[in-house]
């Protein structure tokens, strides 16, 4: 029989966190100015923690590292300092020293970190924690000894007792390489510990300290909340239906429960589980990946979603959006009107598509039509700059007013995901797309669409297309095995492969002075010809080499070339690739996905990883 309170409950909640990420680290280029944050703010929120002794004090985690705030929630700040961001980083996990609140610990795809100063700077603690061992995705402390430390990983459990010195494997009797996104903590016998497994929707516990691990009954196989009054002997659906991804209860009233979910927003229960109202006036977003409440007044939460960090202050009853200084979206794409700086484009994650007309101090959102997809490419018509394409995991989209609205314009491409759009510049009705392993070509602006891929290899993804500056017939699509090159409008494809390593070119650069010079981005560096792509050499000195996402030339001189790259952040050569030097002044962290240029030269836009878009002026 369920009890009506949670005080002698275990409440799990299996966590779905996705993650992604890269480092930082190498001296700035010379150059005048610095990059500035341009927004859009906002951005998924995968971890929260509040402090126990103010709840105006919180902590979110993202994949552009740790934010903070001071004020409730007012404004955020990064604190980031120290953290390593390698090519897989996202913040899943945060908990507080119950004894200092100035310690925080910091679970990520890199490892483990441990800050002593309330974020403002963080140590890696990661010895005996390597490979998977290092993706750790859920944290708890020994409430009675804050140097022992438990962190849930895609290798199993380990655990410190030297405040992170060292961690050992602590698994025994788990699952061969169990995956361990959920940690609770018994605060009145810390020897025993629950471990959440989504794999086998079990629920494993040790009663000392992690020595031996036994499995519990089955939480069931039904999305929603369970609870157990027996230390997981048996457990009772307590709300079904939704798929959950973050708990949370009161420390001030432990019947007052938050349960954050996937699609549905948040419910909330005020009677220990007895009835689960949805809690969601005000709150926009509905994909909830963490919670946090107040530890004096159950009524005041946080919550972290896909788009940014809500607050409220009367239990649920209504929800305000917090993200003035949260600059933590997932920026795939970027995009400049050519002639007017100040108006630019930025996709973030899933269907959003923001504008800014003033240079990124404020963004609107510009997602009408679009539906649920993912947008990863965009483009401006050069002549009217109120048209733009959106490639999307949908198909391609257009809109005529500026992304005020969006409809699909995919006559002729079939279904599938859009990994390249290009306008060729001779005229704009012509533009270039790709859906995986095909190209395709409209000539009247997106209203139709032909299959022009002869002579491409079978099988193989297109990465990239890139069109000629002065010939409407000729273009360049980079693929699995190489880059091809059309004269003939696409009727008719050649390789031009010579020189190039056997890593795709994920995108492709035309000088449009010297349109038979072409650069190419790899995971080796770059590349260039001279002579269409009959040979390929690359042009790497000064450069960081790691996967290079996108490039762009100056269109004010040609011999300016930038690099976005998946690790060190944006690179520039001012001598047509014979030397490089990092182009990072004012760069937190530097994980480039997509970069846009105006055309006087003056203005550059980077999309990053998760740090929004960022812009750089006045070089």
């Amino acid at each position: 029989m369920r009890s009506s309170s949670f005080r002698s409950s275990i409440v799990l909640a299996v966590l779905a966190v996705c993650a992604t990420a890269f480092p930082a680290g190498v001296p700035a280029h010379a150059a005048s100015g610095s990059w500035s944050a341009g927004g859009p703010p906002g951005g998924a929120v995968y971890a929260f923690a509040v402090d126990p002794t103010s709840f105006s004090v919180a902590y979110a985690g993202t994949k552009g590292g740790v934010y903070k705030t001071t004020d409730g929630g007012d404004t955020w700040v990064s604190q980031s300092a120290g953290m390593q961001f390698f090519a897989d980083f996202t913040v899943s996990a945060l908990t507080i020293d119950p004894t200092d609140h100035n310690v925080v610990w910091a679970g990520t795809r890199s490892g483990v970190y441990r800050s002593a100063n309330g974020a403002a700077s963080w140590t890696p603690k990661n010895t005996g924690l390597s490979g998977l061992a290092a993706h750790a995705s859920s944290l708890v402390i020994d409430p009675s000894d804050p140097d022992v430390v438990y962190v849930g990983t895609t290798a199993g459990v380990y655990k410190t007792t030297d405040g992170g010195g060292s961690w050992g494997p602590k698994s025994t009797g788990l699952p061969s390489g169990a995956f361990v996104p959920a940690l609770a903590i018994n605060p009145s016998n810390p020897q025993v510990v629950y471990a959440g497994m989504p794999a086998s929707s079990k629920v494993y516990r040790t009663t000392n300290g992690g020595d031996q691990w036994n499995p519990r009954s089955s939480a069931g196989t039904d999305v929603g909340v369970y609870s157990t009054d027996d230390g997981g002997g048996g457990w009772n659906i307590e709300v079904g239906g939704s798929d959950v991804e973050s708990l949370a209860v009161s420390p001030s009233n432990p019947d007052v429960v938050y349960a954050g979910t996937y699609a549905d927003g948040i419910l909330r229960s005020p009677d220990g589980g007895a009835t689960w109202p949805f809690k969601n006036t005000g709150l926009t977003d509905k994909t909830v990946w963490s919670v946090g409440v107040s530890a004096a007044n159950g009524s005041r939460a946080y919550a972290g979603t896909s788009n940014g960090v809500f607050k409220t202050t009367d239990g649920g009853t209504g929800w305000t959006r917090e993200i003035t200084g949260l600059f933590a979206q997932y920026t795939p794409a970027v995009a400049v009107n050519p002639s007017n700086a100040s108006a630019a484009y930025a996709a973030t994650f899933r269907n959003r598509v923001y504008k800014t007309t003033d240079g990124g101090t404020t963004w609107s959102l510009k997602s009408t039509g679009l539906g649920n997809v993912n947008v990863s490419r965009l483009a401006i018509d050069p002549v009217n700059t109120a048209r733009l394409y959106a490639g999307t995991s949908g198909g391609l989209f257009r809109s005529a007013d500026g992304a005020t609205s969006w409809s699909l314009c995919s006559n002729g491409i079939p279904a599938g995901s859009i990994s390249a759009v290009a306008i060729s510049p001779p005229s704009h009705a012509v533009i270039w797309a790709a859906v995986g392993l095909h190209v395709y070509k409209t000539t009247d602006f997106g209203d139709t669409w032909h299959q022009r891929d002869g002579g491409l290899p079978a099988a193989q993804f297109v990465y990239a297309i890139a069109a000629h500056p002065s010939t409407v017939t000729t273009a360049y699509a980079s693929t699995s095995s190489g880059v091809y090159r059309t004269t003939d409008g696409g009727m008719n494809w050649s390789p031009r492969t010579t020189g190039l390593p056997a890593s795709p070119a994920e995108t492709l650069a035309i000088d449009p002075v010297t349109p038979t010079t072409l650069y190419a981005g790899t995971a080796l560096g770059v590349y260039k010809t001279a002579d269409g792509g009959g040979q390929w050499n690359p042009v790497n000195t000064g450069l960081a080499v790691s996967r290079v996402f996108s490039l762009v030339v100056d269109p004010s001189n040609h011999l300016i070339v930038y690099a976005g790259m998946w690790q060190t952040g944006v690179y520039r050569t001012t001598n047509g690739g014979s030397s490089w030097g990092a182009f990072n002044i004012g760069f937190p962290d530097r994980r480039i996905l997509s970069l846009a240029i105006t055309s006087d030269g003056g203005t550059l836009w980077a999309g990053h990883e998760g740090r929004s878009a960022w812009s750089f002026t006045n070089r």
